[in-house]
């Protein structure tokens, strides 16, 4: 009997080969190291903080998924994403080692900016204003 890859996922946990691969982009980077710093990020911010498209940033939040890193989270018409909850623990060590590694990337730092101010503003593209509360800022845990 054959099983998804979201069924195999949740039996065996993340492959090694592909949470690696998945960190082969630095567009994932980028995305990791957001995730990283929020709790959680709505699709539409991702794009937002990235400058990037629509279907490129799902493409990416898809392969994280995949790969075990990113899990997802739908409410009404809207996708949030965050880290993997019940991320092993070699998976947690190489996020850490990630952390360090693109901390000081440029392009983080200006995605975390935006992001930041996006946050305080209350500014999400396409929210409906009862779904605005539902946005969290940044909240910076280093680099600060």
């Amino acid at each position: 009997m054959r099983i998804s890859a979201t069924e195999a996922l949740a039996v065996r946990g993340p492959e090694p080969s592909r949470v690696l691969g998945a960190f082969a982009e630095p567009t994932r980077l980028r995305i990791v190291a957001i995730l990283l710093h929020v709790e959680e990020i709505c699709g539409c911010e991702v794009e937002a903080v990235l400058g990037t498209t629509q279907s490129r940033a799902s493409r990416h939040l898809a392969t994280l998924r995949a790969a075990g890193i990113v899990e997802d989270e739908r409410r009404g018409a809207w996708v949030y994403h965050r880290l993997a909850a019940r991320a092993p623990r070699w998976l947690r060590t190489i996020l850490e080692a990630v952390h360090d590694a693109v901390r000081a990337d440029p392009e983080v730092r200006r995605a975390l900016d935006r992001l930041e101010r996006r946050g305080r503003s209350r500014e999400c593209d396409g929210l409906p204003p009862r779904g605005r509360d539902r946005v969290r800022s940044a909240r910076l845990t280093c680099c600060g």
